[in-house]
């Protein structure tokens, strides 16, 4: 009985991730990918190394500050 929501297991082996935007499937775990030119590499030096330059131009959201940072803050006055 085919399980809903979840693709059929096919010949492949076990996945770890997969990108959405192609067909890019890799099973170990320190791999990175750019989900904006989709290249990928072994580790996070190469995925940092190549934000910079990226030909696709990723948007890479701003960090945010956590509410919990700021309250620690005490006012003097």
């Amino acid at each position: 009985m085919p399980r809903r929501r979840q693709p059929e297991v096919g010949p492949r082996g076990p996945v770890t991730a997969s990108c959405a935007g192609c067909d890019a499937r890799w099973t170990d775990a320190a791999t990175t990918h750019c989900g904006s030119c989709h290249q990928s590499w072994p580790t996070v030096v190469g995925f940092d190394d190549h934000l910079v330059d990226c030909p696709a131009h990723p948007v890479i959201a701003a960090r945010r500050v956590r509410s919990a940072d700021t309250s620690a803050q005490v006012a003097v006055g």
